[in-house]
């Protein structure tokens, strides 16, 4: 788990500082699902849908 203290009340309170934490969030998670893919199965998903039919990815 990644923590940012401190950041609670600056995170709610800036909508602009909130979508970059999400987007850059997401951007990490796509990084470890992508790697982990290529951890099981030994090659880079084809499609988007790999991903989301192997991890049930929600975007």
């Amino acid at each position: 788990m990644i923590e940012q203290d401190g950041l609670t009340a600056y995170y709610s309170s800036n909508m602009r500082f909130k979508d970059k934490s999400e987007n850059s969030a997401d951007e990490f998670a796509m990084a470890v699902v992508t790697n982990l893919y290529i951890e099981e199965n030994g090659h880079l998903p084809d499609t988007y849908k790999d991903l989301r039919y192997d991890y049930g990815l929600p975007f």
